[in-house]
């Protein structure tokens, strides 16, 4: 799968979560909502478009770096969004459980179809 592709795929998907998170806003009670849940759909994509493209540009000069390069991507995005949590904690304590619990479902639901989507790739270029 092109890059292209992958970009439009999480941009749809990115839409589409951010349409859900805008409904429930709407439709759950205010403690249940963080301030700052409109960011999510959009800081997420962000993250996976630029973990993807710094990937893809290791892997295109050295195919052999894969392992080195998914590795640092992602331990550099865990890192920011440890950074994230405990800044946001801090500073916004009366809102913290909210935003943590949106920002762990934004994680998971921006981490599996990404993952998948990669694994679907590494599998048709070793079959191909």
């Amino acid at each position: 799968m092109g890059l292209k592709r992958f970009f439009i795929i999480f941009l749809v998907y990115s839409f589409v979560l951010f349409s859900l998170t805008l409904i429930f806003a709407w439709k759950a009670p205010g403690h249940l909502v963080s301030d700052y849940y409109w960011l999510m759909a959009p800081f997420f994509l962000l993250v996976v478009i630029l973990s993807r493209l710094a990937i893809h540009r290791t892997i295109r000069k050295n195919p052999r770096q894969f392992n080195n390069a998914f590795l640092s991507v992602h331990g550099g995005r865990l890192l920011l969004y440890l950074a994230i949590l405990l800044s946001y904690a801090v500073v916004f304590s009366q809102d913290a459980i909210p935003f943590i619990v949106i920002f762990f479902i934004y994680y998971v639901l921006y981490t599996l179809p990404e993952v998948y989507l990669l694994y679907r790739e590494l599998h048709q270029r070793s079959a191909g």
